[in-house]
């Protein structure tokens, strides 16, 4: 019979005491540890967006245990509103003592399971860093890209790399589903009775994906024609592109700047149609259920929009080469015009 040799546990419920115990033994020890569960993931908005619905799935697979968030400042509010996380650590990637920080909370966490859905060089350092730094126990660091492993580590004292073993995990992947996220809505009497949703802007650092002011404007014309309106959503960084779409016309409501992240569905929701570059938003827009139209440079074809009422448009090149024309052709038959 196969024998482990366990040291003293993370948590507060163990002894701290050395163990010997069988397989089956410590498998059940290490399902009764669970306590705290943590899931890392950083990168931009779309990518939290795009693995909500596998979080989700973590947490129902971890129904007694608190389910904990490691992300960037700026995923912190959307994260919140998911209603997934017992709490959020802040990961500021601003150096070697923000890294210590960080690295300093989770070890007073006393997480027993990590789920890495970043797969960066960051979140491997942090993998190697806590393997030294962890007391005698038993921990669990499941890795998300490609083939989901599993990684079982158990250590007889804290100075030491300890033993680790790998296997295949299955993790069922899951859409996320938005429909039910709501935010304050405090400018949502301005919303029009029909109108389809534009969102024209998208990471200042990656102007590329921006479709053109002047598209969007013949977009908003076009539906006009129509009796629809078009509303404009993003953040006062896209000031400039909403003033640029509204000028002239009285049929655009200009939102920018006057909603939060979690507005995004329930304004999608409300509306005809929606219609954005490739940004955070626009995904949110899909998740919601509403039918979406989602335009993509090349350079990002595998982000396109996966949910089943949504379009995807991806230029042979820079993202302007799709034509007014061509996105008017997808967009038309869901206005039941």
């Amino acid at each position: 019979m196969n024998y482990i040799f366990l040291g003293r546990m993370c948590t507060s419920r163990f002894p701290q005491r050395f163990t010997l115990l069988t397989a089956e033994q410590f498998d059940r020890l290490i399902e009764e540890a669970m306590g705290k569960i943590l899931i890392i993931k950083h990168g931009a908005l779309g990518d939290l967006v795009l693995a909500l619905g596998t979080m989700q799935v973590v947490k129902r697979e971890h129904p007694e245990d608190e389910v904990w968030l490691l992300t960037t400042p700026g995923l912190v509010s959307l994260a919140r509103q998911s209603g997934i996380f017992t709490g959020i650590i802040e990961d500021g990637r601003s150096g070697f003592f923000s890294t210590m920080r960080v690295l300093r909370r989770v070890l007073q966490l006393e997480f027993s399971k990590i789920y890495d859905f970043q797969q960066t060089q960051r979140s491997r350092t942090y993998r190697n860093m806590l393997r030294m730094m962890l007391p005698a126990g038993a921990y669990e660091w499941v890795e998300t890209t490609g083939e989901v492993t599993r990684r079982t580590l158990v250590k007889r004292c804290r100075l030491s790399f300890g033993h680790c073993t790998s296997q295949p995990m299955n993790l069922v992947w899951e859409k996320t589903d938005l429909r039910d996220m709501h935010g304050e809505g405090k400018y949502f009497d301005r919303l029009p009775e029909k109108y389809v949703l534009l969102i024209p802007g998208c990471s200042a650092r990656n102007a590329y994906k921006r479709w053109s002011a002047a598209n969007y404007g013949e977009i908003a014309d076009r539906l006009a024609k129509l009796g629809i309106s078009s509303v404009i959503l993003g953040t006062q960084a896209e000031t400039a592109e909403g003033e640029a779409i509204c000028s002239g016309r009285e049929h655009v409501v200009n939102m920018i700047g006057l909603t939060s992240l979690s507005d995004v569905p329930q304004v999608a929701l409300r509306s005809l149609a929606t219609l954005g570059n490739d940004t955070g938003p626009t995904h949110m827009a899909a998740m919601s259920g509403v039918f979406t139209i989602g335009l993509f440079d090349r350079r990002n074809a595998a982000s396109v929009l996966g949910e089943d009422r949504s379009v995807s448009m991806v230029s042979e090149g820079n993202v302007d080469l799709i034509s007014v024309d061509e996105v008017w052709e997808k967009l038309l038959p869901a206005l039941n015009v």
